[in-house]
């Protein structure tokens, strides 16, 4: 019975600690949510060619890489998936590039070859630097004595291809016929690949690509990654797109966000409670068109008031905010995630009011 307690208190504070975990991320996503928002005005109104301009830029990729660690955290702690999104290959590749050239070592010479215009792919947040950095690995692998690693990328038939090409020692037929069975590899012959490359292979499938590899003996290796181009991104929405009741509890969130929708020519209304967004809702005469509501407020919470403001106004679009990585949300329109950027916000309200 002894050891039962044991294991009731064991649980009791490992969910404590889960709680407290998810509550500081979301206060950490609040702050984060306006460093970045902030700093996007703040990048909108400067030349690049002001000296300020390189600084502030590194305050947005500071906040964008704190939120990544965030959200990382918050699927630990939960065991989420992280959602897909739209990635920019080229982008991806030349980020990882410059930690790739510290891992490769001086003896192996880091060539990028990345064609203009890309389409986006789809892929979890993550998922692709992975799969950049475990290619790249392996090239290095095949490398032992030096050599260079080519990474190009091209667009052919609705898809883009993400190709890395080695001068290693190559894999025989028999070999590379093997290389993306779990647990397979040759280091000790020289080519290391194994669970890296089934993972990479696994991601391919998963978002309907596919895994080429082409290696021969003393000739390298050619590993691409065929990846289906996501869809064209709407056009804008014009102006004066109607009326947005903004909710949000915490005063640096509220006001950046209203700049931004204002800005975007939605006529905002701002409260900081839902019992002020109900009072303010009764006195409007006019159409509210969506609710743009964080999930947890100080009273009644997001999608609670959601349901009270429908009884009224059936036609009400929701969108929900949160900073927690489990939270309710209700039947909303759509969920965002904070921290969050200008042009997400932009164009979930855009995709909501105007599908």
């Amino acid at each position: 019975m002894d050891a039962e307690a044991d294991a009731h208190e064991a649980l009791a504070r490992a969910n404590a600690a889960r709680r407290l975990a998810g509550g500081a991320a979301h206060d950490v996503n609040n702050a984060l949510t306006s460093i970045s928002s902030y700093a996007h005005l703040a990048l909108s109104r400067l030349d690049p060619t002001d000296s300020v301009y390189a600084d502030v830029r590194q305050i947005v990729r500071s906040a964008e890489r704190a939120g990544k660690l965030v959200g990382q955290l918050q699927g630990f702690l939960t065991g989420e998936q992280t959602p897909a999104g739209a990635v920019d290959v080229n982008r991806c590749v030349r980020e990882v590039g410059q930690l790739l050239e510290v891992v490769l070592g001086e003896q192996i010479e880091l060539d990028l070859q990345l064609a203009g215009a890309l389409p986006v792919v789809e892929v979890g947040h993550g998922a692709l630097e992975q799969a950049v950095m475990q290619l790249a690995l392996n090239a290095r692998d095949a490398m032992a004595g030096g050599g260079r690693l080519v990474v190009s990328t091209t667009a052919a038939e609705e898809r883009v291809v993400l190709a890395f090409m080695d001068t290693g020692t190559g894999m025989d037929a028999e070999t590379a016929r093997r290389a993306i069975e779990p647990f397979f590899t040759t280091r000790d012959g020289g080519h290391a690949v194994g669970l890296g490359l089934t993972t990479v292979h696994t991601l391919c499938e998963r978002l309907g690509g596919e895994l080429e590899l082409e290696s021969a003996p003393g000739l390298g290796t050619t590993v691409r990654m065929h990846l289906p181009a996501a869809a064209p991104a709407p056009a804008p929405a014009p102006r004066s797109l109607g009326t947005v009741l903004m909710v949000e509890d915490e005063e640096s969130v509220r006001t950046v966000v209203e700049r931004l929708l204002t800005g975007e020519g939605y006529r905002v209304l701002t409260a900081a409670s839902g019992e002020a967004a109900l009072d303010m809702a009764a006195a409007e005469r006019g159409p509210i068109d969506l609710l743009v509501s964080d999930v947890v407020l100080g009273g009644i919470t997001g999608p609670e008031l959601a349901a009270k403001l429908k009884t009224r106004r059936p036609a009400l679009k929701t969108l929900m905010m949160s900073g927690y990585a489990d939270a309710e949300t209700g039947p909303a329109d759509d969920f965002l995630r904070k921290p969050f950027s200008p042009f997400d916000l932009a164009r979930r309200v855009r995709r909501i009011l105007r599908p």
